[in-house]
């Protein structure tokens, strides 16, 4: 079973089209951030792809899904990867072969203070922000990711009845 998205030819097309510089390196570096970029969209995303594992439980990564949908309503092959989803790592993969580990670095919350003074008063120091607000967002990924993610249980769909 594979244990990445795409391939470093893939990548290289990817990168070299859009003259990312950063997409250097050895094959053995740009397999590695493949890994882990691929393992990083499955953690952030996979629980809102659409459709289950073709392969079961025993399927190392998301995709391939079966009964899967994309935004539009489109069926997605079972055996297919989106090319999304292909596009998506390739984007995670560039930020991981730069700075290895920045996709999913260790947080400690509360390490983050920020202080507020009141002039004549009080200077207070806290915690800032929660540990899932300091979690790299790529809004190239996200934006790559929209069409294939499910909407949360937040978003209602009305029926009309005649």
């Amino acid at each position: 079973m594979p244990d990445h998205y795409g391939t470093i030819g893939g990548a290289d097309a990817y990168h070299s089209a859009r003259l990312n510089a950063g997409w250097t390196g050895e094959d053995t570096a740009k397999t590695a951030a493949l890994i882990r970029a691929s393992s990083w969209i499955d953690a952030t995303y996979g629980a809102r792809f659409d459709g289950i594992r073709s392969g079961g439980r025993e399927q190392l990564l998301a995709w391939p899904r079966t009964n899967a949908r994309d935004g539009s309503g489109e069926a997605i092959n079972s055996d297919a990867v989106p090319i999304e989803v292909e596009r998506a790592v390739y984007e995670a993969a560039l930020r991981e072969l730069t700075t290895p580990g920045s996709l999913s670095p260790d947080i400690i919350p509360g390490s983050i203070k920020k202080k507020v003074r009141v002039e004549g008063a009080v200077e207070v120091e806290y915690a800032a922000g929660r540990a899932r607000d300091m979690m790299p967002v790529l809004a190239a990924v996200d934006g790559l990711l929209a069409s294939l993610l499910t909407r949360g249980a937040s978003t209602t769909n009305w029926v009309k009845r005649a």
